[in-house]
Formats: C-alpha cells, sequence, structure tokens
C-alpha cells in the first residue's frame, strides 16, 4: 500500500510534500501553468482544437475590419482556453491517492484494487477525474472514472476490477491521472508513479484425489498450533461455557477484570505432507509445470479445509508448517512464483503421509502418495 500526493503549491505537479517546504511565489506558479513540470502533457481536446480555430479565423477577420465586436470576441475566446487551463490545475492541487490490495488473486477470477482518494483543499472541489490504471503481468489497461465531485476536505474510495491471466507477482500501476474540467477544452494529463505489488495464485481445477489409507503427522520437535490440550500455549482468550477451569489464567483475569482462559496446542494432527518438485527433469514442458502448480494449489486448500494438511515443501526446502489460513497463503504465495530449478532435495516421497507430483504424458498430472497414484487432474 503506497501513498501519492500532490504538490499543493505546484498547482498539481507530482511528488511528495516535505515539512517546512516554502511556499513558492506567484511568479513560479504561473511559470509552471507557462511550462508544465515534466512528465505533465495538456492537449486540446477536439471541442479545444476547434475553439482555436474559431478565434483564428476571428482573429483574423478582426484585424482586416478592425472591428472592435470582433476584438472582444476574440479575447472572449482566449480567455476562455486560458481560464480552462487555469482552473484545470487548480483540480489536482492538494489531491492525494493511494492504492489498497484486495487479496486474494487468482488466475481466471474477477481481481479489485481499491483507490483511495482525499481532497485537503479547503475551498475548491474536484471534478471529473479519471485514473489510467494497468495490471503489467496480465497486460491489462483500464480507465477508472470519478463519477462524482470530490468536496473539499473529503475522500471517497473507488474500485478498479480485472481479470488475472497468469500466475505470479502481479504489478498494479496508475500510469497516470486526467481530466477535461472545466470547459472540457483541454485534456490535462500527469503521471502518477504508484504501484503495489500482489501475488496471483495459480487457477482452481477440477481434480481427482483418493488416498488408500489415512496418515496422522508428527514431526519431533514441533507442534502444530491447534487448538488441543497439550502443553504449548498457542493464546489467551475470553472464557466460554464449558471450558475446563485448570485452563483459566488468573493473571490474565485479572488484569482484564473478566474470565480469561489458556488455548493449548496439540502435540499431533492428522494430515499429509504436500511436496511440489519443480525439478526441470520431471517438467520438462511449461504447461505440465503450469498444471502442476494449479493442481497443488487447488489440493493444499482443500486439505486444509478439512483440517488435512500438516505441512507443505517446495523443491525439497525447509517444512512450512500448516497452522493456520497465513500459513497457507504463504504456501499459495510462494507457489505463484515458483519456476523450473535445475534440481532440488529428496523429501522422503516413499512415506505414507507424503504427497508427490508427476508429469502424464501427453498431458495432465498424476498425485502420488507413498509412491502409489492417489489422484490426477
Amino acid at each position: 500500500m503506497m501513498e501519492t500526493r500532490a504538490d499543493p503549491w505546484s498547482l498539481g505537479s507530482a511528488g511528495s510534500l516535505r515539512e517546512g517546504k516554502n511556499r513558492k511565489s506567484l511568479f513560479s506558479k504561473i511559470w509552471r501553468l507557462i511550462i508544465p513540470p515534466k512528465g505533465h502533457r495538456t492537449i486540446p481536446t477536439l471541442s479545444g482544437y476547434v475553439l482555436i480555430f474559431v478565434s483564428l479565423a476571428i482573429g483574423v477577420a478582426a484585424y482586416n475590419t478592425s472591428s472592435n465586436i470582433l476584438f472582444i470576441t476574440v479575447s472572449f475566446l482566449l480567455s476562455s482556453l486560458i481560464l480552462s487551463g487555469v482552473l484545470s490545475s487548480l483540480n489536482f492541487s492538494r489531491l492525494t491517492w493511494r492504492l489498497i490490495e484486495q487479496s486474494p488473486y487468482r488466475v481466471n477470477r474477477k481481481a479489485f484494487v481499491r483507490l483511495e482518494i482525499s481532497n485537503a483543499k479547503r475551498f475548491l472541489t474536484t471534478y471529473s477525474l479519471w485514473f489510467d490504471m494497468v495490471a503489467k503481468l496480465s497486460d491489462i489497461k483500464g480507465r477508472l472514472p470519478l463519477a462524482k465531485r470530490l468536496n473539499p476536505e473529503r475522500s471517497v474510495s473507488l474500485e478498479w476490477s480485472f481479470i488475472p491471466v497468469n500466475r505470479g507477482l502481479e504489478t498494479i500501476s496508475i500510469r497516470s491521472i486526467g481530466s477535461q474540467f472545466p470547459f472540457g477544452f483541454l485534456s490535462k494529463m500527469m503521471p502518477a508513479d504508484e504501484t503495489v505489488e500482489v501475488f496471483v495464485w495459480p487457477e482452481r481445477i477440477d481434480y481427482s484425489f483418493n488416498p488408500i489409507g489415512g496418515s496422522e503427522i508428527h514431526f519431533q520437535g514441533q507442534t502444530l498450533k491447534r487448538k488441543g490440550s497439550g502443553e504449548d500455549l498457542i493464546g489467551i482468550r475470553e472464557y466460554q461455557l464449558g471450558d475446563p477451569r485448570k485452563q483459566i489464567n488468573w493473571k490474565a483475569t485479572a488484569r482484564r477484570q473478566k474470565l480469561m482462559v489458556r488455548e493449548m496446542a496439540e502435540d499431533k494432527q492428522p494430515g499429509y505432507i504436500l511436496a511440489v518438485d519443480t525439478s526441470h527433469q520431471a517438467w520438462k514442458r511449461e504447461d505440465h509445470l503450469e498444471h502442476l502448480c494449479r493442481y497443488a494449489a487447488s489440493l493444499a486448500e482443500d486439505l486444509f479445509t478439512h483440517n488435512q494438511l500438516s505441512a507443505t515443501i517446495i523443491n525439497g526446502d525447509e517444512p512450512l508448517m500448516i497452522r493456520s489460513m497465513t500459513d497457507l497463503e504463504e504456501f499459495l504465495n510462494a507457489l505463484s512464483v515458483v519456476e523450473s530449478v535445475d534440481h532440488s532435495n529428496d523429501v522422503g516421497s516413499h512415506r505414507s503421509n507424503v504427497i508427490t507430483f508427476e508429469p502424464v504424458y501427453p498431458g495432465g498430472v498424476h498425485a502420488m502418495v507413498g509412491l502409489q497414484k492417489a489422484g490426477q487432474a
């Protein structure tokens, strides 16, 4: 989550507001209107080009006829064009915006990112903005309009939606901010180089998984932090009807003036170790690797839902103990950016509690439990 601020003293130039920054002179503000900062663009719209052409035509006629009325008309048209540029710059003044991710993100599912906009001006209202959005990994571009006015010292939230097409680390950014306020003669745009990076999880797929028997996992020296009657403390919560009295934490009760109990961890939990091996020797084709990631992600989520996932391992690294949804999300994040490797360490795939995968040619993936086929996708 990042925040970008428009410089309030530069009539719309992008930049960070520094403490103790001196107010710029009126001449400096006017100079920035004549020569905009780098990256700012002011382009006439179709109606703006028509206004310029009409002004030139009337100006030529006024010069040839020496008509004061025509000169006044030209002055009025040109002043409206200049006023349009000034008001457009004031429209961007003292604006702040930030992108907020709306996790989770998944391939081929509609994803959202929230844009919060604040108008710090005390008297002037902001109108008719648009934000050009880009999702780099998916190569998706879109325009997010601010349809309603933004009153002084107020904020508003907008949502931009897109459908990710690739797993990986997605970069969502605001490429530029624009407006045709107030008369539609000029289209003013300024850069807004703000980005937020999010993990796009593999797509969920249909699969089968029918292991021969159940499994129970226990790593010596490691305890899964699930509620139970063990000796490892997870946390402290309020007393609920039916809780054993021996679990009451009297110190916390005295401190909070209400009954508090300890939550203990179970020493053993049923489940599987899900091992993902992306070595190049096994997964020579890119489509096979992508199918593996989709299968592993779908299976991991369902095993976790049924309290049957104990740990995950990617390419023989240290096991990631799955104790909570946060741990599962960490695995899915790692799975979203995993690539082929030259080799991986052995995870003991012969054990009856280890799930491994192997490619099936010409297409498909088999899930193996203890070197026996247990499912496919």
